[in-house]
């Protein structure tokens, strides 16, 4: 074999193989679900921050409570 046709098919069968690789990478990334959007806002956290600073040891979700006997 030449050595330019040794060095062209290296060439062709490297790029090949990280083409593949890439896709294989890629593909899977794609078909994820788009990770959730962040807040708008940061008011939960002032909420949160605002039930502490009045010496609650409960936070709000304590409220639901009843609720759940309901169900």
């Amino acid at each position: 074999m030449h050595p330019a046709r040794a060095f062209f098919t290296s060439l062709s069968v490297s790029l090949v193989v990280l083409t593949l690789s890439y896709q294989a990478a890629a593909i899977p990334r794609m078909l994820a679900p788009p990770p959730p959007p962040p807040p708008k806002t940061d008011a939960w956290i002032d909420n949160a921050e605002a039930v502490k600073a009045k010496g609650k040891t409960q936070d709000d979700m304590s409220e639901l409570a009843p609720l759940a006997g309901v169900l």
